[in-house]
């Protein structure tokens, strides 16, 4: 009974000791989780990046442009990544009947709203030039909208002026939001 009674006593002993330490050492412990949050947030971002490209069917060059400006005009890269799936599956030779050009189907004249020194609609093939003016586009129209991104949507594929002259008159339509939408989350 001795012998049994001094393992008990050291597994005792031992738990007490993990008790103390893990309170004593816990503030030692979040700045350990501190120090390496940034190393596993990157690692988390890189996974999240990858399951991104590979849900839309992105190019790696595509993503990294989008992310980057989707950051510079604070637009959810998610909902981006589906704008330009849905105007040009990716394609950044398209052009629409309309005259819309490249990845995300920017007219030349609204190009010039935001870069004015554009030369010419051949720069909107250009997938950085693209997509640099497509999202500053959709953020001035996020602006003009309080940040609702059913009407910026629905302005930027209808156009900035027929979209104020059909919301005046109740007309104005949901349903190419509504197909970003089908293509993704909610936003």
């Amino acid at each position: 009974m001795r012998y049994l009674r001094i393992p008990l006593l050291m597994a005792l002993a031992f738990l007490l000791g993990l008790l103390y330490a893990a309170q004593a050492t816990q503030p030692a412990i979040d700045q350990i989780l501190a120090a390496q949050g940034p190393s596993l947030k990157a690692q988390n971002e890189v996974a999240h990046d990858i399951l991104l490209m590979k849900r839309y069917n992105v190019p790696g060059r595509y993503f990294y442009y989008v992310k980057s400006d989707c950051r510079r005009y604070e637009i959810n890269l998610e909902f981006a990544l589906q704008m330009i799936l849905l105007e040009s599956g990716f394609d950044e030779f398209a052009r629409s009947p309309a005259g819309a050009h490249g990845l995300m189907q920017v007219k030349f004249q609204t190009a010039l709203i935001i870069e004015p020194t554009l030369q010419s609609y051949w720069q909107l093939y250009d997938p950085q030039t693209n997509i640099r003016i497509g999202i500053a586009y959709f953020r001035l129209l996020l602006d003009r909208y309080g940040g609702d991104y059913r009407s910026a949507a629905i302005a930027y594929n209808r156009g900035l002026t027929r979209y104020d002259e059909e919301s005046l008159d109740g007309e104005a339509p949901g349903w190419y939001y509504d197909k970003v939408m089908g293509l993704g989350q909610s936003y």
